[in-house]
């Protein structure tokens, strides 16, 4: 597979899709709940919460669908961070990396090595969300363009052992 310039990643679709039914069917869940405890509560009322609930998660799983959570290149990879700064991390830069978990997917942080055990480390760390990792597309662009030995590339390979 050709690699472009830049790689962007994405969630796939259908971890976006199962996550946002999780949600949703918990949200249901809670509100039926809610009416069971309490048979007089007026169902109108309930199901237009349940619907301005489920309306407000689709927006938000809208964005997470589309937004770009990290992009690789020759130079390496980058993301923006939660502050909203431009992160960069060059594959000549030494990294470590942990199995964390946020916006409930599991994934990995890397995190530059100089920043590792300092409370600085929070705002350089790129997260690479589980089904990022384990695309072919992310797979494809550390092939071709990190270096023999970078621990990303023995992210992919158990990725795909998994």
């Amino acid at each position: 597979m050709p690699v472009p310039d830049v790689v962007a990643c994405r969630l796939p679709g259908a971890a976006v899709r199962r996550a946002f039914l999780q949600h949703t069917a918990l949200i249901l869940l809670v509100l039926a709940g809610f009416y069971l405890l309490s048979p007089r509560a007026a169902l109108g009322a309930l199901a237009g919460a349940a619907v301005l609930a489920v309306a407000v998660l689709a927006i938000a799983y809208g964005f997470t669908a589309h937004r770009v959570w990290v992009r690789l290149s020759a130079a390496g990879l980058s993301s923006t961070g939660y502050t909203g700064r431009e992160l960069s991390i060059p594959w000549s830069a030494g990294v470590h990396i942990r199995a964390t978990r946020r916006s409930g997917y599991k994934g990995h942080s890397v995190v530059p090595a100089q920043y590792v055990g300092s409370l600085a480390a929070g705002m350089h760390t790129i997260y690479l969300p589980a089904p990022i990792t384990a695309g072919p597309e992310f797979a494809a662009a550390i092939e071709a363009w990190a270096p023999a030995g970078h621990p990303l590339r023995e992210l992919v390979k158990n990725a795909a052992s998994l």
